[in-house]
């Protein structure tokens, strides 16, 4: 996952390499691959949706992209140009993803458990990188 560190941002290598981290200054993140500042926004609430694999993350406050946009992702594919939805697919078992202004519906894969999931994305919003 991509993540500011310090004034660093650090992204995954490719066939699990070790990935490169740079000054934030000295270069650009690769489109799609890097949250450059925390979100400043944090899950007030995770609430059961009727699709038992998918949550609703109710939020704090708002996202930072515009008042009243909706944006649906069905595959990282489509995630590639937002670097929000990339960072949330970069999180094991997360299959589509609707990105509202005070809230997110995050969809799992019917095997993957939500627990490290929830935790993953309470991680991406803060800016910080979970294991």
């Amino acid at each position: 996952m991509s993540v500011l560190i310090a004034s660093r941002v650090r992204w995954a290598g490719r066939r699990g390499r070790p990935g490169k981290s740079v000054s934030v200054a000295a270069a650009p993140c690769p489109q799609g691959y890097c949250v450059p500042t925390p979100m400043g926004v944090k899950v007030v609430k995770f609430e059961p949706t009727p699709n038992p694999n998918a949550v609703k993350c109710l939020l704090d406050g708002p996202l930072p992209g515009g008042a009243g946009v909706l944006r649906s992702f069905l595959s990282v594919r489509e995630a590639v140009d937002d670097p929000l939805a990339s960072a949330l697919f970069a999180i094991k078992g997360v299959t589509t993803l609707l990105i509202s202004e005070r809230w997110i519906t995050v969809n799992k894969a019917s095997d993957a458990d939500f627990e490290p999931i929830k935790r993953q994305v309470r991680a991406v919003l803060a800016g910080v990188s979970v294991p």
